[in-house]
């Protein structure tokens, strides 16, 4: 195991750090005194768990844990308000911390693998989005069932990319995402969509492959789309 030795907590004006070890990754207590970083990219090996002194690094604003294994998140995670890119794989992770709709600043949000039973309620407070990318192995076996009608808060959203979640329903709110750019909902378990996503009149890429769709119903889903819009079926 690698442990993150306590002398990085002496590099205070630290603004970048790059993590890359092959092993599990332990970030310490003292890792809260890099009062300066902007950003923090853990690049290889396993990391499970965040300390909850981290909230004291308020100056981040490009989070990177792509590479790690997440169980959970601490509850100080709300106090980046100036983050504004967030990656991370999520492992285990059944749930984020409710403070996580303080994140206020963030613009992309992109997360590897979960074990969340639904679509995380916090998510939809997240009103300046520009990028939401959940993606799941596929074959993993959930059930989300109806995405939450408050999705139509994120009114900045131009990406919305959610793969293999179980996804049964889309609320008529999507219609309120007018920015939206690109729909990918790839292997879920979609049969129609809502008329409402007439609205959507900048979108240009709409992939529904892999979801039990019936192919009589395709060509009204075109007719709602704005000229140029590709159907990826």
């Amino acid at each position: 195991m690698h442990e993150i030795l306590d002398e990085f907590g002496k590099l205070v004006k630290l603004k970048y750090f790059n993590i890359s070890t092959n092993g599990n990754v332990i970030l310490p207590e003292c890792i809260s005194k890099l009062i300066a970083l902007e950003e923090l990219h853990f690049a290889d090996g396993y990391l499970e768990t965040i300390p909850e002194s981290f909230g004291a690094l308020k100056k981040l604003k490009i989070l990177n844990f792509i590479a790690g294994q997440l169980k959970s998140l601490p509850n100080s995670i709300g106090n980046l308000v100036l983050l504004k890119e967030f990656y991370f794989s999520a492992g285990e992770m059944t749930s984020v911390p409710s403070s996580f709709k303080n994140l206020k600043s963030l613009k992309l949000l992109s997360i590897f693998g979960n074990q969340f039973p639904s679509f995380p309620i916090e998510f939809c407070s997240l009103t300046n989005l520009e990028d939401l990318i959940i993606r799941f192995d596929y074959g993993d076996s959930l059930n989300w069932g109806a995405l939450p009608t408050a999705i139509g808060n994120l009114k900045k959203l131009k990406t919305l990319r959610i793969t293999s979640a179980g996804i049964t329903e889309l609320p008529d709110a999507i219609g309120s995402l007018i920015q939206l750019e690109t729909l990918e909902l790839q292997f879920n378990q979609l049969t129609s969509l809502p008329a409402s996503i007439s609205k959507l009149t900048k979108l240009k890429d709409l992939n529904i492959m892999g979801n039990p769709i019936p192919k009589e119903s395709i060509p009204g889903i075109k007719a709602l789309l704005p000229a140029g819009c590709i159907v990826t079926i």
